[in-house]
């Protein structure tokens, strides 16, 4: 007999396997006779709890060599798997992923049941940009730095920004001895 209903069950020999189709308190009560008629019962209580609502958070899409934080949600404590095995990913911790690659989070409860979400890292590519040779003028030269991008890198550079206020393919006159750092932004 089950006193509530959501609860069914069936006997296999001396068990009873029950299936609760929703999380609550669920009270069940178990009739035997044996083989000369003498009847007993017993009560038991099954508390069912619902899984926690783990969030993995949001697709993210960076750039090579930027660090992700995941960080899931809506549990107690987290564990991460990836389709890329090489990464080892802390919840919470920054890491630097190589590789555009799925990532799933268990989260386990106060009472430990566990359930998972699922979120993506899309990684692009970077530009791959040469800065030019280095030079040696004499003082009140002027000189043009002009970077540019090999013909093998995998986005197309959309703009270059160069320390020091120098301007890309533009003269300027250098006042001492220094070294130069351009960036190239991929579209």
């Amino acid at each position: 007999n089950y006193a509530n209903s959501g609860l069914t069950g069936a006997f296999s020999g001396s068990s009873i396997v029950v299936t609760p189709t929703a999380p609550g308190t669920y009270t069940y009560q178990v009739n035997v006779q044996n083989t000369v008629g003498c009847t007993n019962n017993d009560q038991a209580v099954l508390i069912v709890n619902a899984l926690p609502v783990v969030n993995a958070g949001v697709d993210q899409t960076i750039c090579n060599a930027s660090p992700v934080i995941l960080a899931g949600s809506g549990a107690l404590s987290y564990s991460w798997v990836s389709t890329h095995p090489s990464l080892t990913v802390t919840n919470a911790t920054p890491f630097f992923p190589t590789s555009t690659a799925t990532y799933t989070v268990d989260g386990v409860d106060i009472h430990g049941c566990h359930n998972v979400d699922q979120v993506v890292v899309n990684v692009l590519p970077q530009p791959i940009v040469n800065a030019g040779i280095d030079q040696t003028v004499c003082a009140t030269t002027p000189v043009i730095l002009s970077a540019q991008t090999t013909a093998t890198t995998p986005t197309p550079v959309v703009g270059y920004q160069w320390n020091n206020s120098v301007i890309n393919g533009a003269q300027f006159t250098p006042n001492a001895t220094a070294t130069y750092t351009v960036t190239a932004t991929g579209a």
